[in-house]
């Protein structure tokens, strides 16, 4: 039996074996599992897209005036990620993108 997000992973591995280098363009590898895990690359875009969103909206709360909201992501970050990881059927699992 593979382990979660191995299945995933291959899919990745397999399209940076066949579209290579594509610049001068970003090329995120994005594979998900039948039943929504996720390959590292579509983890780790996940995760850095949640974080610039979080971040934007802390940017635009500051510049309003308005309610503080936790923008940089460090003093619950390892919150976050374990919940994301349980949602996305990962618990457990460690893709090394820290």
């Amino acid at each position: 039996m593979m382990a979660p997000g191995a299945a995933a992973k291959k899919v990745e591995e397999s399209k940076v074996a066949t579209y290579g280098d594509v610049r001068p363009h970003h090329f995120i590898p994005f594979g998900v599992e039948v039943y929504g895990g996720l390959g590292p690359a579509a983890y780790g875009f996940l995760r850095k897209t949640q974080r610039r969103f979080r971040e934007r909206r802390y940017m635009e709360a500051n510049a309003e005036g308005g309610e503080q909201v936790d923008g940089n992501g460090d003093e619950d970050e390892d919150e976050d990620e374990e919940a994301a990881r349980a949602e996305w059927g990962l618990a457990g699992a460690s893709n090394g993108l820290g």
